[in-house]
This record gives structure tokens, C-alpha cells and sequence, in this order.
């Protein structure tokens, strides 16, 4: 997962912009959308748990 906080996201936007700027738009999602970000996330990892039949915790 990716650290949504401005801080950080400064340091890792400049550096898609320097090395990676056709993805820029993708990782701006991230940052702009948090809840949206962690609730896909969440899901894929459920969904992942599942098929493995795995137990997980999380803690955002």
C-alpha cells in the first residue's frame, strides 16, 4: 500500500514525475481518494483471504 500523507507523498509524486510521469495520473489516485484506496484494498485482501482460506487483521 502506498502512504497517502503530504509529506510523503511530495517526495514519491516528484519522483513518478521524474521517472514515471505516464503512470503520475494512476498514483494521483491514491492520494486524492484515500477512503476510496484503502476500501479496494481492503477488499482485494478480503477477497484474496477468502480464497485462501486464510484469517488476516488489519489495522489502517
Amino acid at each position: 500500500s502506498l502512504n497517502p500523507y503530504p509529506k510523503v507523498w511530495g517526495k514519491v509524486k516528484r519522483l513518478i514525475e521524474k521517472k514515471f510521469p505516464e503512470i503520475l495520473d494512476y498514483y494521483k489516485f491514491f492520494y486524492y481518494e484515500r477512503n476510496l484506496y484503502k476500501q479496494e484494498l481492503l477488499a482485494k485482501i478480503k477477497r484474496i483471504a477468502k480464497n485462501y482460506k486464510i484469517s488476516y487483521q488489519l489495522c489502517f
